[in-house]
């Protein structure tokens, strides 16, 4: 029985058992001198597979046999892939059919929705178990973008805000009605817009608190030039 390590020692092998020389073997199949020992010294891994198919079949391996020997070295016969085109079309097809079918099933859809935001949930339980107060950057299920913060961190900053805002609204002068509408008009777009989102938390990265009196002055004229020259 001759071992099948590659087409080239398997070939070279069932020659030699059957006393055909190379040219012999490469006129029968009508090719050049040179194309069986060019598959014999591994020059040739792919011949056609009309050609080894009839290149086995002169070496003496019975027909029933030559197309699974073929295909143990990559060699595919035009029926074999067409086969293999029909079968991925039709999986395709398949998947297509299913994926509009789920796409009308309410069902379907309300539990895909309801994973998801477990999933985002267990993910956001997670990160905060394992990263204490450290920023999160994600979507909400709502599709709202913003930050996430350890919770009792968080709420309590905004009841400090929210005693801020309730000291300027009891006191309503001038400057205090335009802080509290301008951040309630930025707040509230924001939330619908990734990119004011963006430029708030830009605009909010930063501890003014610490900054100099001379450079809050400086910034304020570069924000009040640009809104002017925006408007």
């Amino acid at each position: 029985m001759v071992k099948e390590h590659t087409l080239a020692t398997y070939v070279k092998a069932l020659r030699m058992r059957s006393g055909i020389s190379s040219k012999d073997l490469a006129a029968r199949l009508g090719r050049a001198s040179s194309f069986v020992s060019q598959i014999e010294n591994n020059r040739n891994k792919s011949p056609k597979y009309e050609t080894a198919y009839d290149m086995l079949k002169i070496l003496g391996v019975e027909e029933k046999d030559i197309e699974s020997k073929l295909q143990a070295f990559n060699i595919y016969s035009p029926e074999y892939y067409d086969a293999q085109l029909r079968q991925f079309e039709e999986y395709q097809e398949h998947e297509a059919e299913r994926a509009e079918e789920l796409a009308n099933d309410p069902e379907y859809q309300e539990h895909m929705a309801k994973q998801d935001a477990n999933r985002e949930d267990q993910e956001r339980q997670e990160f905060f178990k394992n990263n204490g107060n450290k920023e999160y950057w994600g979507e909400s299920p709502s599709g709202v973008w913003f930050n996430w913060f350890d919770k009792d961190d968080m709420e309590k900053q905004i009841k400090e805000i929210k005693v801020t805002l309730d000291s300027l609204a009891n006191t309503p002068v001038n400057d205090n009605v335009k802080i509290i509408g301008n951040m309630n008009a930025l707040i509230t777009k924001m939330r619908e817009d990734k990119e004011l989102f963006d430029f708030f938390s830009s605009l909010f990265s930063e501890d003014y608190s610490v900054v100099q009196q001379h450079k809050r002055e400086k910034i304020i004229k570069e924000i009040n030039k640009i809104v002017r020259d925006g408007f």
